[in-house]
């Protein structure tokens, strides 16, 4: 998936990120030191897009807030949903402090195919 943040000037950053699903929403997971994580907390707009590897024009795209999870084991859980999507089964340890979990809030969303 894509994720695209904004920096204080107004210029966008995308990064590739791993995410997974959970009660319907997108959630990801960034360092706090990262731009992605600094741009975030200090403006939560957000666009994603998740397409199909062999099919790039079938994708989903969404605008809108992104939402910081905040209770250590509700990040725990989100954290190892991702990691386990992705092949690392293994739990995370100690209190995430360095780790930022979103929720992606969409207001608009548009799919082709997908």
């Amino acid at each position: 998936m894509l994720v695209a943040t904004v920096n204080s000037s107004g210029q966008p950053h995308l990064v590739p990120v791993w995410y997974e699903l959970d009660a319907g929403e997108i959630v990801f997971m960034t360092g706090v030191s990262t731009v992605k994580g600094r741009n975030l907390r200090a403006n939560p707009r957000i666009a994603v897009c998740v397409s199909k590897p062999d099919d790039p024009i079938t994708f989903v795209s969404m605008q809108g807030m992104a939402e910081e999870v905040t209770g250590v084991e509700e990040k725990r859980r989100l954290v190892s949903l991702v990691m386990g999507k992705y092949g690392n089964p293994n739990p995370p340890e100690g209190d995430l402090d360095d780790t930022i979990v979103v929720r992606v809030k969409s207001a608009k969303t548009v799919a082709i195919r997908y």
